[in-house]
């Protein structure tokens, strides 16, 4: 008798655990951000970030060799985007989550233009 009452506890306490564990991700939200030139090629090593707007919490990430950068466990809310890659000009945006959401940004960042200046010193002679 002992034995069936601890196999129906343990059972029990089992798939409170697992049901608990399935309830608390979908309350987080997951976002995909895949990273690519004007001309479609992926870009890896890019900076992804994303800041929570009402709590200033940030989390990052760098793209994959695929261009994928992935980050899980987003409370809901609002958040602005950055991505950033060197010679590429940077890309923000605002960007909602839901409960439960998985959300798949794709992002284009443009050529970053280059600024020279030069200054010419000199003395005329006449």
């Amino acid at each position: 008798m002992k034995k069936i009452l601890f196999r129906a506890v343990a059972g029990f306490l089992g798939l409170a655990w697992l049901f608990s564990t399935h309830l608390s991700a979908q309350q987080l939200a997951t976002l995909n951000v895949t990273v690519a030139d004007p001309s479609g090629r992926v870009i890896s090593q890019a900076r992804v970030a994303l800041r929570n707007v009402d709590t200033g919490a940030k989390r990052t990430d760098l793209s994959s060799g695929a261009g994928i950068a992935v980050i899980p466990g987003l409370p809901a809310g609002s958040y602005q985007l950055t991505v950033e890659s060197d010679q590429f000009s940077p890309y923000q945006a605002p960007l909602t989550l839901t409960v439960g959401q998985i959300a798949s940004v794709p992002v284009t960042l443009g050529v970053a233009t280059v600024k020279q200046q030069v200054e010419v010193q000199g003395t005329v002679q006449g």
